[in-house]
């Protein structure tokens, strides 16, 4: 009896909530199994994006990098141009120490081992004529100067460098009287020191006290058959006594005189004319067709600009007139926004319906006219800012 009760089959309602639990269960797995497969795809795609935005990156970092060298051996190449236009191909630089000299000009005075080391890198032979070099303090700016004044916007960057003569910010240009200076040093005449220091006292005595060095470098100049020279009088200029007199002078014959001592000239350069105990300094404005030039053979138009003080009054003025002009027309064009906001009032006010209660509002300004008109009750009272 104990073993047929054994055998005997379990009730049918267990079986069907035993198979339907392990359904669920296997439900439930497949779900998981499924949701981590998802996840794994996302975190798969997720990770080539990462991989192909570093690779983009990586990328672009390359191409900035090939093009910033491509802008440097470019950049690099242009200053070689330069150079070679600038010099003749005739590398010869030094720095010597500044010594005055009583001369008149710009001509300075070298030592003979200048003379020898220009000798022997042909710069004589080649040169054909006065010798020219760059001067500029050791510690001033020896970045170019480009001047575009001349250039042709449509010239290929090539032809550019082919037909316009560079110049280094704070340099002068002079040519050479003797080499018999003492060996480390350079004779500088007035006017060269003048232009080299820009009337500058402190950095002429640090320069006559051996404190700044002069870097000298041989350049090829140009020398256009002609030229022009714009040339600024410094503060009060030709004007003495508060600018009450003017010097009575023949002033273009003086300044043809003091330039026919000079074998160049720069855009920037300081001049000194002394006219008996009054001395009037010019600076070099504007100069064309180049930047710096051979001025021996060259037949050059000056022309004298307003000095410094008479500039600087004529664009305070200009400035002043500028202004005011501005704000005129600042207030005709605030007149005719008000005109038209009141006639729009005025035309609300007239296509209102008569059972608007309508107010009479009259205005006397202060030169006597006045203004008479009727406007609904309703409109804000700071409309009448208006009239």
């Amino acid at each position: 009896k104990k073993k047929k009760q054994d055998r005997m089959p379990l009730p049918r309602g267990n079986l069907d909530e035993f198979g339907l639990s392990a359904s669920k269960r296997l439900e439930e797995e497949q779900k998981q199994r499924r949701e981590l497969a998802r996840k794994k795809r996302a975190e798969e795609e997720e990770a080539k994006r990462r991989a192909a935005q570093a690779e983009k990156v990586l990328q672009a970092a390359a191409e900035a990098r090939r093009a910033e060298e491509a802008r440097k051996r470019q950049a690099e190449a242009r200053i070689v141009a330069i150079e070679a236009r600038r010099t003749g191909g005739i590398q010869w630089i030094t720095e010597l120490r500044a010594v005055p000299v009583a001369s008149q000009g710009d001509r300075i005075e070298l030592p003979e081992s200048a003379l020898i080391a220009l000798e022997q890198l042909g710069a004589l032979d080649e040169q054909g004529g006065p010798l020219f070099f760059e001067l500029c303090l050791q510690d001033s700016s020896l970045d170019y100067d480009i001047e575009t004044q001349q250039q042709d916007q449509e010239e290929e960057e090539e032809d550019e460098v082919q037909t316009n003569f560079y110049i280094r910010k704070d340099a002068t240009y002079a040519s050479v009287r003797e080499f018999k200076a003492n060996e480390g040093q350079i004779g500088l005449p007035p006017k060269t020191m003048l232009s080299l220091t820009r009337g500058n006292p402190e950095i002429a005595s640090r320069l006559e006290l051996g404190q700044v060095l002069v870097r000298v470098q041989y350049v090829k100049l140009p020398a256009p058959n002609k030229s022009r020279a714009a040339l600024r009088p410094l503060a009060d200029g030709f004007f003495i006594h508060d600018q009450q007199d003017q010097i009575q002078i023949d002033l273009k014959r003086i300044l043809e005189d003091e330039l026919r001592l000079h074998a160049a000239l720069t855009r920037g350069d300081w001049l000194a004319v002394d006219l008996d105990s009054h001395t009037v300094r010019l600076r070099v404005d504007e100069l064309s067709p180049h930047a710096a030039m051979s001025v021996i053979h060259t037949d050059l138009e000056i022309e004298l600009l307003p000095s410094e003080k008479v500039q600087a009054q004529a664009d305070q003025a200009k400035a002043h007139e500028s202004h005011r002009a501005l704000r005129q027309a600042q207030r005709l064009e605030a007149k005719k926004n008000a005109q038209k906001q009141f006639e729009r009032l005025i035309q609300i006010t007239s296509s209102a319906p008569h059972t608007q209660k309508k107010i009479r509002i009259q205005v006397r300004f202060r030169d006597g006219t006045k203004i008479e008109t009727a406007l609904l009750e309703s409109i804000p009272a700071t409309s009448l800012t208006t009239l």
